[in-house]
């Protein structure tokens, strides 16, 4: 069948639009079901009259994730390629959406599959040992279910290595620029965004709350929060300033503390940059060093970035140190280019733990024959645990957290 212009009409109203009706056929639709797509004129009233009219007829209106859900119930894609169509909808950067095409291509499935099937093969070896225990298991047959073992696990810990960098490429990266008052923290803001977006004055509390703007760095998000400057003071405003100010800085993935060269903190903030200064993910960066550098330096941060923001020098050595953290978050192995989500981060590891046992169970030199059990239970929870990544294992409630998050319809 092919499109067919013609026209929508209400059994109550009528006649209400000239709109195309495109059919699609099972099993080759994308749910794998009939399926009518109806391309009506736009606006707000037209959409609305038409949906009024269809709901009417019987029809009803589809839930978050509906013909997704659909699709995969169906055996038109895995449970991978679904969460990859909402990733690829929500998907904030070039990179981001590269990733969800690749998963939508089935990449990650895969890889999947075939660590599966090797799990599987393996317990089978063990379980047929199980029906022979008068026998000892061949040690041909007990080295090829270890290597089976080994290279499933090893797929596994690549995989797991992609998971830092495959969450910032989902949600981004929560930058944060802190410090003491009147170090340059907005002015670097701006300089990053390269315009100016937040006010910048020489009077200490300019900034009592927090600016949020965002921006792509190597196919990254970067959520770039400006704070209020770290001080005591008895001013209600800025004390909520501040307060939210150390939210953002304990929930920071980079940290960017700004130092003064000229002037140290005051003495009862010293503590609190020295404490800042201490963490992985801090960058020290040292403004206003047209101002000269104060011996306090050399002691607090003598590997802090030297910059004179307000000459627009040092940002973009500011910008490479967030490229390099950016950079530590990318899996070794070029050949991955798939990158995993919370859930199949949270299922790998319990397969990873399962797989672990088995292989020590395996390697051990003195192999005892009862062990074998215990070898195919481990190997068995492994798959299961993959098997849940996939959908090949899968439950209601799964499904309805999964598809949640999806748009209605999709």
């Amino acid at each position: 069948a092919t499109a067919t212009l013609g026209t929508l009409q209400s059994p109550a109203s009528g006649p209400l639009d000239r709109c195309l009706a495109i059919p699609f056929h099972a099993p080759h639709s994308y749910t794998g079901e009939d399926l009518v797509e109806f391309h009506c004129h736009g606006g707000t009233v037209v959409p609305q009259l038409a949906l009024r009219a269809l709901l009417e007829a019987g029809a009803c209106l589809a839930g978050p994730g509906e013909f997704t859900r659909r699709a995969f119930l169906n055996g038109k894609i895995d449970l991978t390629q679904a969460e990859s169509v909402a990733d690829l909808v929500t998907a904030t950067t070039h990179q981001a959406a590269k990733l969800a095409l690749h998963q939508l291509s089935g990449d990650l499935s895969s890889s999947l599959s075939k660590c599966y099937d090797n799990v599987l093969t393996a317990a089978a070896a063990f379980e047929a040992a199980l029906d022979f225990p008068d026998e000892d298991l061949p040690t041909a047959q007990l080295q090829s279910a270890a290597s089976r073992v080994s290279a499933a696990r090893d797929l596994v810990t690549k995989l797991l290595s992609t998971y830092a960098y495959g969450r910032a490429l989902r949600r981004g990266l929560l930058v944060t620029i802190a410090g003491p008052s009147n170090v340059g923290k907005s002015t670097l803001l701006n300089r990053l965004l390269g315009r100016d977006r937040a006010i910048v004055t020489s009077i200490p509390g300019t900034t009592r709350d927090t600016i949020e703007e965002t921006l792509t760095v190597d196919g990254i998000a970067l959520r770039i929060v400006d704070t209020a400057g770290l001080r005591p003071t008895g001013c209600p405003i800025e004390s909520e300033g501040i307060r939210r100010a150390e939210q953002y800085i304990n929930s920071a993935d980079i940290l960017l503390l700004l130092v003064a060269a000229d002037t140290p903190p005051p003495a009862d903030t010293l503590p609190r940059v020295r404490d800042l200064i201490k963490r992985d993910h801090c960058v020290t960066v040292i403004n206003k060093t047209d101002l000269g550098r104060h011996p306090y330096i050399d002691d607090l941060a003598p590997d802090g970035i030297p910059t004179c923001l307000l000459h627009d020098e040092g940002h973009m050595v500011i910008l490479h140190a967030i490229r390099r953290h950016i950079q530590s978050l990318a899996p070794h192995d070029p050949s991955i280019e798939v990158a995993i989500s919370e859930r199949h981060n949270q299922h790998l590891t319990r397969a990873s733990s399962e797989l672990d046992s088995a292989l020590r169970l395996l390697q051990d030199p003195a192999f005892l024959p009862e062990n074998t059990l215990l070898i195919a239970e481990h190997l068995h929870a492994a798959a299961d645990q993959i098997a849940q990544i996939t959908g090949r294992s899968w439950t209601d409630d799964m499904l309805d957290r999964i598809f949640s998050s999806f748009c209605i319809g999709k």
